[in-house]
């Protein structure tokens, strides 16, 4: 199970987001997207990443610089849980085009199918488009995707004995 999240609302706060996210919704262009770490705050469920990356491999996509969101995420602790950042610098185009897309699946070698979770409605269409699952919900959309994702059964094999310890 591969799982492919946003930086921006998703992951963290930024001051500016909403400024952001408007001007790469009208942008033509690739342009490069910075932020100041220093005014980046991690958001509470944002270390549910940890039981999330026991289930699969977690991949950032962003619009922001890759340099920038690898600098996020140390600051905040949470690039161990990260396999790979896929920033729309690397391809020259922003997670709303399908171009994007292409290129993350070719870097990661993700499946159609993976998991795309943001808080963001910019490129919810872009992804679907591209195959992903999209998963979409403002707030803490970790814990519940960690939720809906844990393994509870009863093991078959064990007898019925199982069924009543449970």
């Amino acid at each position: 199970m591969d799982f492919a999240l946003t930086l921006v609302n998703t992951l963290v706060y930024v001051p500016n987001a909403k400024e952001i996210l408007e001007t790469v919704e009208k942008a033509n262009d690739y342009f490069d997207v910075d932020l100041d770490p220093r005014s980046v705050r991690a958001k509470e469920d944002a270390y549910f990443l940890e039981e999330l990356s026991y289930r699969g491999r977690i991949f950032l996509v962003t619009n922001v610089k890759k340099s920038t969101a690898m600098r996020v995420l140390a600051r905040l602790n949470l690039d161990s849980f990260i396999t790979r950042v896929v920033s729309a610098e690397e391809v020259k185009s922003f997670t709303t085009s399908p171009k994007f897309f292409d290129y993350f699946y070719k870097v990661t070698n993700a499946r159609r199918g993976t998991y795309f979770v943001t808080s963001n409605k910019l490129s919810l269409e872009s992804a679907r488009k591209a195959g992903l699952t999209v998963v979409y919900q403002e707030g803490n959309v970790l814990r519940k995707l960690v939720e809906a994702t844990g393994k509870k059964y009863v093991e078959s094999k064990m007898g019925d004995s199982a069924l009543r310890c449970t």
